[in-house]
């Protein structure tokens, strides 16, 4: 059975949980902005002002992101239904962090922010949906930060791809030097290389010239 855009939009994270009642009540209220982009169209650049709820409601989406320090880049598919960045649309620096590219055809559903203050706070389910996803992100974060158990190389290697995800499946592109991830690591670049071929011969990851694919990060932690 195929889905209505009115079925689509009640699966979206922050919609979740809201009745037929309160969500047509709401489509009465806030004005809906949506726009399609093709495969490999710039959706959102990173350093972008984010004053918008972004949602991909079809199509999958691409986020790159680039380290301030060590040259690095990695990148992650992101599936809809998805926010992009629910907690980078408060704070001291309102900006989107990463770069989204359209990795096939997608449509997306934006809603300005202001609308959080005037129609969209009115509603409790939005605002715990909201909380729930902003709480989340900080808590993982947190667990980030001080959970630093004592690991061999290998699983370092891994929790530092499992680290920097912002969905715990699909595939991961991390593009970087083999001496600037031994810098990260604390390693000599020899044991760094070792270790690497050693996950491309378990079929975990492969590896190509300054990037490493990691086909599926489920396959990767498990």
């Amino acid at each position: 059975m195929d889905l209505t855009m009115y079925d689509i939009l009640l699966q979206l994270p922050l919609f979740q949980g809201m009745s037929n009642a309160e969500f047509t009540n709401l489509l009465n209220k806030v004005k809906f902005h949506f726009t399609k982009h093709v495969k490999g169209e710039k959706i959102i650049k990173a350093g972008e002002k984010c004053e918008q709820f972004v949602f991909v409601i079809n199509g999958d989406v691409i986020s790159e992101r680039f380290s301030h320090s060590v040259e690095f880049s990695f990148i992650e598919t992101l599936c809809a239904p998805v926010l992009i960045e629910p907690y980078s649309i408060f704070g001291f620096n309102p900006a989107f962090t990463s770069n989204y590219i359209a990795k096939t055809d997608v449509s997306i559903l934006r809603i300005e922010k202001n609308y959080i203050y005037s129609e969209l706070g009115k509603f409790n389910i939005f605002i715990m949906n909201l909380l729930n996803a902003i709480s989340y992100r900080a808590q993982t974060q947190g667990d980030k930060i001080w959970n630093h158990p004592v690991l061999p190389l290998k699983e370092r290697i891994i929790k530092f791809v499992v680290d920097l995800s912002e969905v715990q499946f699909g595939e991961k592109s991390l593009k970087i030097k083999m001496e600037d991830l031994a810098q990260i690591m604390n390693e000599t670049r020899l044991s760094v290389s070792k270790t690497l071929n050693e996950l491309e011969s378990e079929n975990k990851i492969i590896l190509k010239r300054k990037e490493i694919i990691f086909p599926s990060i489920e396959n990767l932690i498990s």
